[in-house]
């Protein structure tokens, strides 16, 4: 595939999006790495979960707002507006005296953090058209193995020579540059659609992740009431479940209407996004407690096996976006992708196996990481072979109407992938940490996890197989 010509305007769109990827990818291990130095500063290691959780709170309920906003307004200026507001809380947070006053700051910059998720999917599919949004997709994900690498980089090399409040700002010019370049050179025209902010199913993703979330141990222990392991992890069992119901109906009501009768490509492929990037998710929070708790590794082994998905998913998917696809073709893709992602999820089942019940190679603490990071690239992998073509589907008028527009499969697409890792998230860790109260052994619940995930993700393969075109 030759590369697209792009106008003036489109080159300097696409360069600032690929830019402001590349910027958010080291905000999220920017944040990584020196949380546990401002919670030590701040005295607050005791409080890592409230940090995150409340964080990831503002985050998800800021997306549908942003959604709605997406409709109603300009993408350019609404840009501008969170940035600035979002740079206000990365100040705050920086110069905060306190564990509070960094909290309050930290709630402003996730809040409009998520918002501008929202509004950077909105401009890649309102200000890019055909191959130029494959190729600035294909290249937004290759970033992310930059920001894997020059993140972390960046973080510690602040924090070393100054601290860790200067690394939460010293970037914020470039990223204003970024978002100003992407607002003056979007050609965006608002609907203006009445597009009422939604704040109830903005609230209800608000209380599903806070359910997820709560610390019950750790909020017992403050409130000074005397809680058992087993009772501790019947009450957390009993939050998470809730909470995934309360985010199941959250998603029925922020989706667009009969997303899950999936009647259309588009509905359909809406759901598959949710569901597929909920079972890769699921599996990649919980690998490090597999390699840690289950086969005893450190850091420095299960660290790969984070990277190489990483890398499977942006390389694959940087390939996958420099290629023409047709209807059917984004099929075969999708079962691809859901294929390899089982068989990763499978294979990993299938070594943790081996390494606990056999001897050989795979006792090996070199060996059996490198087996794992193989599995979880070809997990990463399958990720990469669907997931541009997902978003550019959904971001291009079917030849038969199906009463959506762009900017409402924008917000929903965002939303549907949050969604569905949140929730797989949330069960995944409450069954690796306390296997739903059925005292089944750790080994045992980890490799019967995988093997679930497996099961899940192969899933995908039937769902794409029935509602997708030929």
């Amino acid at each position: 595939m030759s590369i697209p010509s792009l106008t003036r305007r489109e080159f300097w769109l696409a360069v600032a999006l690929i830019v402001v990827e590349l910027i958010s990818g080291m905000q999220i291990y920017l944040t990584q790495t020196i949380l546990p130095i401002l919670a030590k500063e701040l005295q607050a290691q005791q409080l890592y979960g409230v940090i995150t959780g409340v964080g990831m709170m503002a985050t998800y309920m800021a997306m549908p707002i942003g959604a709605a906003l997406l409709q109603k307004y300009r993408t350019g200026p609404l840009m501008l507006a969170f940035t600035v507001m979002l740079t206000l809380g990365s100040i705050i947070s920086a110069m905060a005296p306190s564990f509070w006053v960094f909290l309050s700051g930290q709630i402003v910059r996730t809040f409009s953090g998520g918002a501008l998720v929202t509004l950077s999917i909105g401009a890649v599919a309102l200000g890019l058209q055909g191959r130029a949004r494959r190729f600035t997709m294909a290249f937004m994900s290759a970033s992310w193995v930059v920001a894997a690498l020059a993140g972390p980089a960046y973080a510690a090399l602040v924090t070393e020579l100054t601290s860790w409040r200067w690394a939460m700002i010293l970037y914020l010019p470039f990223l204003l540059l970024s978002r100003w370049l992407i607002a003056r050179n979007l050609d965006d025209q608002t609907t203006g659609k009445p597009s009422p902010l939604p704040l109830i199913g903005s609230l209800l993703l608000g209380v599903g992740i806070g359910l997820t979330i709560i610390p019950v141990d750790v909020l017992a222990g403050r409130l000074a009431i005397a809680v058992n392991a087993q009772a501790a992890a019947t009450v957390k069992i009993i939050l998470v479940l809730a909470g995934v119901m309360v985010l199941g109906y959250a998603a029925w009501r922020i989706l667009p209407p009969a997303t899950f009768q999936m009647r259309h490509p588009r509905s359909a492929l809406l759901v598959l996004l949710l569901w597929l990037m909920g079972c890769y998710f699921g599996g990649m929070e919980v690998i490090a407690l597999t390699g840690h708790d289950v086969l005893g590794l450190d850091a420095k082994h299960y660290g790969l096996m984070f990277t190489a998905s990483g890398l499977g998913w942006s390389l694959t998917a940087m390939l996958m976006g420099m290629r023409d696809t047709d209807a059917s073709m984004v099929r075969r893709r999708v079962m691809s992708g859901a294929s390899l992602i089982s068989s990763g999820f499978l294979l990993t089942a299938l070594i943790l196996a081996l390494t606990l019940t056999g001897s050989g190679p795979l006792q090996n603490p070199l060996i059996v990481t490198a087996a794992l990071a193989f599995a979880q690239a070809m997990a990463g992998m399958g990720v990469g072979t669907c997931y541009i073509d997902v978003f550019h589907t959904l971001f291009t008028d079917p030849p038969v109407s199906d009463g959506l527009d762009v900017t409402t499969m924008a917000g929903a697409s965002v939303i549907a992938e949050g969604i569905g890792m949140v929730a797989f998230v949330s069960i995944t860790t409450t069954w690796a940490a306390s296997a739903f109260g059925t005292g089944m052994a750790l080994a045992a619940r980890h490799i019967t996890m995988w093997g679930v995930l497996a099961l899940c993700a192969s899933g995908g393969i039937i769902l794409a197989a029935r509602t997708l075109q030929r």
